[in-house]
């Protein structure tokens, strides 16, 4: 089974980012976080096979889902996603297989998708 989680606190970015999702990989699973701690939570989902997070949720930041995701599954595709650009370098350095800042395109959103797709 392939299962994304997608942690964003803004929902009509949640819902663009999980219906992209869903017209690049049709059969998926998504499990929501709206924010960090319901992320955090849902990490433990056995069979994961990528996150996106957002970096400024209430609750955690993407940075600390990353590290949940790190100690867990080091290899597990992360996406960050953030209105912060700053926060790219820092994403990338503990981790993050990529950084996305927003405002993104589709183009870019469908470009970092394929980094998440079945095995």
């Amino acid at each position: 089974m392939h299962t994304i989680l997608v942690a964003e606190d803004e929902p009509a970015i949640r819902r663009l980012i999980v219906r992209r999702i869903l017209t690049l990989y049709p059969t998926c699973t998504i499990l929501e976080a709206s924010d960090g701690q319901s992320a955090l939570t849902l990490l433990t989902t056995p069979a994961l096979s990528g996150v996106i997070t957002d970096h400024m949720m209430p609750g955690g930041t993407g940075l600390a889902v990353l590290a949940a995701v790190r100690a867990r599954s080091p290899d597990l595709p992360v996406i960050v996603i953030s209105a912060h650009p700053t926060i790219g370098a820092t994403a990338l350095a503990h981790g993050a297989t990529l950084f996305i800042a927003k405002p993104f395109t589709l183009e870019q959103l469908d470009a970092a998708l394929l980094l998440l797709q079945p095995q």
